[in-house]
């Protein structure tokens, strides 16, 4: 099992999982072998007369109690041949496992924002309140039909009277299948569907505009250990049906069975490295 991409990481550190005994707790993002430590370092590639050489990029640094919590994020920016810390996150939960608060900090150590959630008794995401300079920036709640496997969320900005509504539809295993956007008199302003395989990989996603038509659509394949190998984003115009981006993943792994090298590449080029490395 791969941990979450560097590239994605700011954008997941404030998505919590659904997730007695820390039953909804996603132990070590999912790593084997329980790490205390996790690093992870990305490179971009850059072309000189048609040969590859890296250049660093970021690097973030992950630690996990022995439980498989995870305790603290740093993040670090490369520049003038050097690191610098940038953001750092710490984590805490409760005693089912669930992310119940998030803090994020500026290199300097003041709090930038603080995130706080609550859970229903099925570990699902009830109310989540954004905090900035000691004062609520946003409010999201969501409310659910278990019958009915779907649910809505409603997200208000103290600074703003708009409020962004989506509604969702679940499968059996409440992994979202869609999320559709609606403004303010339920109109619809957008649609994701989603598709899995028998691992629970979500190998598609389609996405339709306000008339829904569809405009956008993705197919992903992945390898024995849910790792994506090969991915294919098109345009749709109509009748027409064009291929935007083709990326391909190679991968090394260690004796754990855990990614410590991921090679992207973007239409055959290779365009990034990211290299783990791992304290158990």
């Amino acid at each position: 099992m791969q941990i979450n991409k560097p590239i994605l990481l700011l954008l997941l550190v404030f998505t919590y999982s659904c997730s007695n005994s820390l039953k909804y707790l996603n132990s070590f993002d999912g790593l084997n072998g329980k790490p205390k430590r996790a690093e992870l370092a990305g490179f971009k590639i850059e072309y000189k007369d048609s040969l590859p050489f890296e250049k660093a990029t970021s690097k973030y640094i992950l630690s996990y109690d022995l439980k498989g919590r995870k305790l603290n994020t740093t993040t670090y920016s490369f520049k003038d041949n050097s690191y610098s810390k940038s953001i750092s996150f710490n984590y805490f939960y409760n005693k089912h496992g669930n992310e119940t608060k998030v803090i994020m900090y500026d290199r300097d150590g003041t709090i930038n924002i603080e995130k706080k959630t609550k859970y229903d008794r099925h570990g699902r995401i009830i109310k989540s309140v954004s905090i900035r300079n000691n004062k609520r920036s946003s409010v999201t709640k969501r409310t659910y039909n278990r019958k009915h496997k779907t649910g809505k969320l409603i997200q208000e900005r103290d600074n703003s009277n708009l409020k962004e509504i989506t509604v969702q539809k679940y499968d059996e295993n409440w992994q979202a299948i869609e999320l559709k956007s609606l403004d303010g008199l339920g109109r619809q302003k957008g649609r994701v569907e989603f598709r899995y395989d028998k691992k629970n990989n979500k190998i598609s996603q389609k996405w339709y505009n306000s008339k829904n038509e569809l405009y956008n659509f993705s197919k992903t394949s992945f390898n024995e250990n849910n790792d994506p190998i090969l991915s294919f984003s098109y345009s749709v115009k109509g009748k027409d049906t064009m291929l935007k981006k083709t990326m391909k993943f190679k991968y090394l792994y260690d004796k754990q069975n855990n990614v410590i090298e991921e090679k992207l590449f973007s239409n055959d080029k290779l365009t990034s490295i990211t290299r783990y490395k791992y304290t158990y």
